[in-house]
């Protein structure tokens, strides 16, 4: 799912990072533009990728609150992610908040979660995701 919203779709550079350590990439967080009802821009959080051997201290953690704080002081208003609600949740994100948003294709409930960088950033957001598309 989250493939189709990525494709032909550049990713916001200033809110891709990566962790090295000792030469070898660790980690990694993209995120990307994307339209909620053709009209409202948010973002989409991912990939989201830590390299087996550094599983388990702290890399994934560090990349989303380093990159939502990034993003929030860049003036986004929202972020959208799919995947395990379980994950997300300490990050703030939410399946209520994506409740009226709709994906292109069926996926699994709940696993569209959302997080308001400002408040009100998803207030009366209601539609399908698309591309976000550059004019």
């Amino acid at each position: 799912m989250a493939y189709g919203l990525r494709a032909d779709n550049p990713p916001v550079a200033e809110l891709c990072f990566v962790i090295r350590e000792r030469g070898s990439l660790c980690a990694s967080i993209r995120h990307w533009r994307v339209m909620i009802d053709g009209r409202h821009p948010a973002l989409l959080l991912g990939p989201l990728a830590v390299g087996q051997t550094w599983r388990g201290r702290g890399f994934g953690g560090a990349l989303i609150s380093h990159s939502l704080a990034r993003a929030k002081a860049l003036g986004h208003g929202a972020v959208l992610v799919i995947g395990d609600p379980d994950y997300y949740r300490r990050f703030g994100f939410s399946a209520g908040l994506a409740a009226n948003l709709r994906l292109p294709k069926p996926a699994a409930p709940g696993c569209l979660q959302a997080r308001e960088l400002t408040p009100g950033g998803l207030s009366d957001r209601a539609g399908r995701l698309a591309v976000f598309v550059l004019e």
